[in-house]
Parts: structure tokens; sequence; C-alpha cells
């Protein structure tokens, strides 16, 4: 595909996020909450944020100030890579599918400055803390909801590949290749068009399906800010997920407890208490208190 085809088929002004016009849109940020492989958002709230029937926490401000500041310097670094390539910017531009279907790349690669310059592929800069889901650099092992917005972004450009550069944590730069995939993509359109028939036949998804999701949680708080003076009978399965969370909490509390115990009497004076040469336990003051006992995370292995 010519680089100048590609952008004739880009609308200019993209509609920024919160607007009334990118609320109509399922856009390559919000595919991966549809098929629950965003770790950020569930398909719930979503649909009523996309209906309008609450108002979004504000996005942290922090956030977004370290994605404007660090995407051109990661988007450099990929270009240093691969100094036989041209890295574009979209100018602004996003293109559409399916009428309702829409995708803001973050760069264009081709193989040549001008117009006439063949497209390489889509580039798509991240960040993330932790490398947790990023496989070897060079494969298309990322986390599942980037994947997911890469295919979308991908089924409405027409492009068929894209590469991903991250910016890991102790500053390590990765890229990895995704190829274009026909069968995700289907199930994207698939499940994109399903929720979007739901969002205009106002039929609100059925919370329980996503009921062990935090961000439903929030999103039930949002919904329901007032409380008034009435009493409603509980359903047998919400009455029962309330019992055994307060017969779980109490065991959690005694597990807790036993745990501590045995540590700190391994431990005595200690600082640190390991087990195979890593730390599982602290001992720690606060002030000039009695000191207590903390467990550290255990340590992921592959």
């Amino acid at each position: 595909m010519k680089c100048s085809t590609l952008m004739r088929r880009g609308r200019r002004n993209a509609p920024q996020p919160g607007t009334a016009e990118w609320r109509t849109l399922l856009t390559a940020s919000k595919i991966p909450a549809v098929m629950g492989t965003s770790p950020w958002s569930s398909r719930f709230t979503l649909w009523h944020e996309m209906a309008g029937t609450f108002t979004p926490e504000p996005i942290n401000p922090a956030v977004l100030e370290r994605g404007h500041i660090l995407e051109p310097a990661v988007a450099a670094w990929f270009q240093a890579q691969h100094p036989e390539w041209v890295v574009r910017e979209c100018g602004g531009r996003w293109w559409e599918a399916h009428s309702f279907f829409a995708a803001t790349p973050d760069r264009i690669i081709a193989d040549g400055p001008g117009s006439g310059a063949n497209v390489i592929g889509l580039l798509e800069i991240k960040t993330a803390a932790r490398s947790d889901g990023w496989g070897a650099a060079g494969t298309a092992e990322i986390p599942a909801g980037y994947y997911d917005q890469v295919q979308f972004q991908l089924a409405c450009t027409g492009v068929q590949k894209a590469y991903v550069a991250v910016l890991l944590g102790g500053l390590e730069f990765r890229e990895y290749v995704v190829p274009r995939d026909d069968a995700r993509i289907g199930e994207l359109v698939a499940a994109g068009t399903d929720f979007m028939d739901s969002l205009h036949a106002e039929e609100v998804p059925d919370f329980r399906l996503e009921a062990g999701d935090f961000d439903v949680y929030e999103t039930m708080r949002l919904l329901h800010p007032e409380i008034e003076d009435e009493s409603v009978e509980l359903s047998p399965a919400a009455a029962n997920a309330a019992a055994r969370h307060v017969r779980l909490s109490a065991l959690a509390k005694l597990a807790e407890a036993r745990a501590k115990t045995l540590v700190a009497g391994d431990m005595e004076m200690a600082r640190t208490g390991t087990f195979c040469g890593s730390v599982v336990a602290k001992r720690m003051a606060r002030g000039q208190g009695r000191p207590y006992v903390s467990f550290t995370k255990p340590k992921k292995t592959h």
C-alpha cells in the first residue's frame, strides 16, 4: 500500500477522548474492554461510558504527561534502530471501518520519504513499569489487550503488520512485530458489532458476567451514588457471595496470624527472613513502636 493512499483514507481531526463524537465510536483503545482483555476497564463499564449514563473519573494528569513526554522518545529510539525506514506521524488522522469502528495509530512506518513511499507497517508506542505479559523481543508476544488493540488498528487501516516499541521499567527498550491476524480480527469485529448493537438498542450488558471485576464494582458506585432509606431482598447469588466473603475473610485473618507467629519465631531479632535465597518476610517498626512482620510479594517464575 502506498503511503499517500493510506493517508487519503484517514480523516483529519481525530475526535478527542471524552467528546460526544468520541463516545459514539468503538476505537482501538476500547476494544480490549469489549473482549475482556483490558486490565483497566470492563465491557460493562465501557458500555455505560459510551452510553453517557455516568461521568467517568478523569485520567490521571501524570499519566497523560508521561505519555506526552515519552512517546516521541520511544519513536526516536525505534527510528534509530531502523534508519532504512521513515517513521511518520499521522497528523491527527483517524481511520474508520464498519461506520462505528475507528483507530488512531501512533505512527506509520514507510520505506522512504514522500507520498510515493510504501507502508511497511504501523507503529504502536507503549511504556510499562513491569515486563509482565511481554515476551521475547522480536516476537508478537505482547499483553493480550495491546494485541487486540493493534489488530483493531490493522483492521481499520488495512495495513498488514504492526510494530510495537515499548519502554519498560529500568529504561529497557524492546521491539515487537505483530502480523495481521485475520482470525482474531474476525472475532474483534463480531464482538464489537454485537457490543455496538446493544449500545444502540440500549440493552445494558449483564454485570453478573463480570462480577469479579473491581472495575465493575467501581462503576456500580458511580451509577448509584445516592443512599435511600429502604431495604432490598438480595438474590441467592448475592447473599451467598457475601456470606462466603465473610467466611474467607475470617480464615484469611487466622492464616495471617499463624504465618506471622511462625515467621516471627524463626526471625527473632532479624530484619529479613529468606527462603531458598529469596526474601520472604521483613521486620519493621513505625516510630518507636514494636516491630511487626510483613510479607513480600513472591516473584513470578518462568
